[in-house]
């Protein structure tokens, strides 16, 4: 096990050396990460709430909170990095709009605030950049890449920019479909559209529900139940479990916030020169079992450091590796992945999970920053639902989002007219 840290680590800085000439990149329209070297992504409002990164990236078009991407560069010295933006349609293709369009600036951003962690196991260079204020609202596409080289992309990040030209009134409940009303959650809103000048609601309007602010879980298909014309208003209230939700379970977590103690859910930590190893205590499944209340961050994550004081964490914090340990009489007919906001909710290698026949347990080992994390077992399988391991319960807490995009006629792209949040069985 020691063995295969250390080759992971070395192998780590063999691909930053060489990566730029190693393979091909394609831009992905979604929140990715290009490289294996790098970490720890955030693109959160700077609201001033003790934990700002939780919250989802969509600002107001007029309002003046700015947008924060931060990220680790596993390495020891910096690297020129820039960054600029795409506007894209409702479905996230890029829209046909000039960049001067949106953007008073040209567009390409040097990412120049940095620090070098310290005393710490990994070397690590800590970025941070703040995103400028465009002029127009929609979905975009942050984009960070190397040397000015548009092709040796790092990493993409999806935001949103609002307008409250539209407002949204919004109704999170229990599915009306008898057989879904233990395990689902229910959708429903109208849009009202008084400041607009519309010819063709139903060719005009796109709506996008998302659950956790996980890309992987939306609706985007809506159409309409009712449009009244005189009101102004567009109604979705659907009756057979169009706009229905899998609830899930209650994330589950743990707490590596401190190394030298063990944290919630943290069974054993071990420390070496060149490595720290947490062991979480052992999951099971929890299909079948009844719904447990407790609070959690929606699949999210915190950064955070006990060990070196308040405010320390981003370049202070060590990197671990987490050793998931979930357990199973018989493996799954599919694959399991370990999966989270800290991956994007992104199935992928790096966090897909091998299952053990003689311990008859899957284990996964991941390496992550010093912080609290939320995470979920995802079954990937033609004969059983996703969240199977997990469990779903209609009592679950989750956060919903709905957008409501427009295109004016002749326009080149989709306006996000209208946002509303809530956060359903809110417990906090």
């Amino acid at each position: 096990m020691r063995t295969t840290l250390l080759l992971t680590f070395i192998n780590l800085f063999i691909v930053n050396a060489f990566s730029a000439t190693a393979k091909e990149k394609t831009l992905v329209y979604d929140n990715v990460t290009y490289e294996d070297y790098i970490r720890t992504v955030q693109l959160y409002p700077a609201l001033g709430y003790a934990q700002d990164e939780v919250q989802p990236a969509a600002i107001s078009v007029n309002g003046s909170t700015p947008l924060i991407l931060e990220f680790d560069d596993i390495a020891e010295d910096y690297e020129y990095y820039y960054a600029r933006l795409i506007h894209c349609n409702a479905d996230w293709t890029k829209s046909a709009f000039y960049d001067i369009d949106f953007l008073s600036v040209y567009n390409e951003f040097a990412i120049t605030t940095y620090d070098f962690s310290f005393q710490t196991r990994v070397p690590y260079v800590h970025y941070t950049f703040q995103l400028p204020r465009v002029k127009i609202s929609g979905n975009y596409l942050l984009v960070v890449y190397r040397n000015q080289d548009q092709k040796d992309l790092i990493l993409s990040r999806r935001f949103m920019v609002y307008e409250n030209t539209a407002s949204i009134s919004m109704d999170v409940g229990m599915s009306d479909m008898v057989i879904q009303r233990l395990n689902s959650q229910q959708v429903e809103f109208q849009v009202n559209y008084t400041k607009l000048d519309v010819i063709n609601p139903l060719e005009q309007f796109k709506v996008v529900m998302r659950k956790n602010q996980n890309w992987n879980a939306t609706i985007t298909d809506l159409q309409p139940t009712m449009v009244r014309e005189a009101l102004r208003e567009i109604e979705y209230r659907h009756f057979n479990a169009e706009n229905n939700f899998a609830a899930g379970n209650e994330y589950r977590f743990f707490d590596i916030r401190t190394v030298n103690f063990n944290g919630q859910g943290v069974e054993s930590t071990q420390m070496a020169k060149d490595y720290v190893l947490a062991y979480l205590r052992p999951d099971k499944p929890r299909t079948g079992l009844g719904y447990v209340q407790y609070s959690e961050l929606n699949g999210n994550f915190v950064i955070n450091n006990l060990d070196r004081g308040a405010g320390l964490g981003d370049n202070e914090s060590e990197y671990v590796f987490v050793h998931f340990t979930l357990e199973a009489n018989t493996p799954y007919p599919g694959d399991v992945y370990v999966q989270g906001a800290f991956n994007s909710f992104r199935l992928e290698p790096l966090n897909k999970m091998i299952y053990d026949e003689a311990q008859r347990v899957y284990r996964a080992e991941i390496e992550l920053k010093q912080g609290v994390y939320n995470y979920q077992y995802y079954l990937q399988s033609e004969t059983m639902e996703p969240l199977h391991i997990e469990g779903s319960h209609n009592q679950t807490e989750n956060t919903y989002e709905v957008m409501a995009y427009f295109r004016d006629i002749g326009a080149r792209g989709d306006r996000l007219i209208g946002y509303q949040l809530v956060l359903h069985n809110n417990r906090r």
